[in-house]
């Protein structure tokens, strides 16, 4: 079984345009996705999937520069985007990933392609109920299930996140969800969507020092409550668009 990450992300965030090359910690946003993406050992060599739109072109320009894959599709048709990505790639197997998440789990999002693969399942996440932190998210698909479900599409909103057409059909679909042991931390917000996000984020990545990139999840979690502890975050959805 084939496999692969696909990196979502544009510049024309609606909350914050351009997030994607904003420095964090002296360095763009997107690099520090792909730095934590490429440790995922199914999945070693993320793509970073943005639209064809000219805005795009920049964001483009930096991940070819880094060596890293990118495919462009639709701008607004997102699931379209995926879709096509996954089976460009001819990848059996697929992991999403949003751009705004600099302290993905590698680790984590390993479990999902080792359930899905094993169990031949149509998607395996974490979000059913949510257990993990904001930004920990991972769903991974079957490519063919995935291509099942873009046919039933026909919500502005499915186009959009991507995602939701699974969650609002599970009895459609075998798929498994990912509990953490000990679910504790649904608070902690890790994602980077607004000005505060950035500052938290640059505080957490300072205190973890050199080896943030290889940071596992409850060293990450321990270092947010000792460095931002109950700052005031904003969760957004893990299905909103990138």
């Amino acid at each position: 079984m084939t496999a692969g990450a696909v990196i979502l992300a544009r510049m024309s965030s609606r909350r914050l345009p351009g997030k994607v090359l904003r420095p964090l910690d002296g360095r763009p946003l997107i690099d520090h996705v792909i730095d934590r993406a490429r440790r995922i050992p199914s999945a070693p060599r993320p793509v970073v999937a943005t639209s064809d739109d000219a805005g795009d072109d920049r964001l483009a320009a930096h991940c070819h520069s880094r060596g890293v894959s990118v495919f462009r599709g639709s701008l607004d048709n997102v699931a379209k985007r995926v879709r096509d990505c996954a089976e460009t790639h001819g990848w059996d197997y697929f992991a999403r990933i949003n751009a705004d998440s600099p302290f993905l789990d590698p680790h984590l999002i390993e479990q999902g392609f080792r359930r899905a693969i094993d169990d031949r399942l149509d998607f395996v996440t974490n979000l059913q109920p949510r257990t993990y932190p904001y930004g920990m998210s991972v769903e991974v698909f079957s490519t063919e299930a995935y291509q099942r479900a873009f046919d039933q599409m026909s919500k502005p909103e499915d186009c959009e996140h991507v995602s939701t057409l699974f969650y609002r059909n599970l009895h459609a679909f075998r798929y498994a969800n990912l509990a953490c042991p000990d679910a504790h931390d649904t608070d902690v917000h890790l994602t980077v969507d607004n000005e505060a996000d950035f500052a938290r984020a640059e505080t957490l990545i300072h205190h973890l020092g050199d080896g943030y990139v290889r940071a596992p999840l409850d060293r990450i979690v321990t270092a947010y409550r000792t460095s931002v502890g109950d700052d005031e975050a904003t969760p957004v959805t893990a299905v909103s668009q990138t």
